[in-house]
């Protein structure tokens, strides 16, 4: 899988529309990083190497979905509780 375009800017992707869809490895080294999990524990999980989970951390539509995944926790914590008082 080729790595990238080359561009190492963190904010060249802007969101997950615009970038194209993971590969079900990627996607699930994607929702273990935004657990939380280290790079070790995550590659682990996503059945492939380090170095390959680096790789894909450097890639704008790979860093377009962490993104998103953060700002859907971020969001998600933020909601008040059911049944709660506002």
């Amino acid at each position: 899988m080729p790595v990238g375009n080359g561009n190492s800017d963190i904010d060249s992707a802007e969101s997950p529309e615009e970038a194209t869809a993971l590969t079900p490895r990627q996607a699930t080294a994607a929702l273990e990083l935004s657990r939380g999990k280290s790079v070790t524990e995550t590659a682990r999980a996503a059945g492939v190497s380090r170095q390959t989970l680096y790789l894909w951390m450097r890639e704008p539509e790979f860093i377009a979905w962490l993104k998103s995944l953060a700002v859907g926790g971020a969001r998600k914590r933020a909601e008040p509780a059911h049944g709660g008082r506002q």
